[in-house]
């Protein structure tokens, strides 16, 4: 009705799309602004110990709606780490083994959104 030109994406673009300015369409925009999506590593994702780097780390990212005050990070149900912001980094150390990596959106009013996904570190 206002002519304003709004896309609807899949649910895995939506974060990106609103860290691109994009307008999202009626309740998708809803939806991703109260939303968490873990971007690195890949869910699913094999990650090989590197042995000539001295530290064998990955960067933990997520991303949430604008109005996300924090990030919380755990790792095989340990806490790994909080980060400012809707769009979260954390440095996490690398050892052989499977993960799950959960990340919980604090948004204002105490809303929390959670969403989890695996990866897995082999040895060279």
């Amino acid at each position: 009705p206002d002519g304003e030109l709004a896309i609807a994406p899949p649910p895995a673009a939506r974060a990106w799309a609103l860290d691109a300015g994009l307008p999202l369409a009626g309740e998708q925009r809803a939806a991703a602004e109260n939303s968490v999506r873990i971007v690195s590593p890949a869910s699913g994702s094999t990650l090989y110990l590197a042995p000539e780097l001295t530290s064998q780390e990955v960067m933990l990212r997520a991303t949430a709606g604008p109005g996300a005050q924090e990030i919380t990070f755990r790792v095989n149900g340990v806490l790994a780490g909080t980060a400012p912001g809707a769009d979260a980094r954390l440095v996490y150390p690398l050892r052989p083994g499977h993960y799950e990596v959960e990340a919980t959106a604090l948004y204002a009013q105490g809303v929390q959104t959670t969403t989890s996904s695996t990866f897995e570190v082999k040895p060279r």
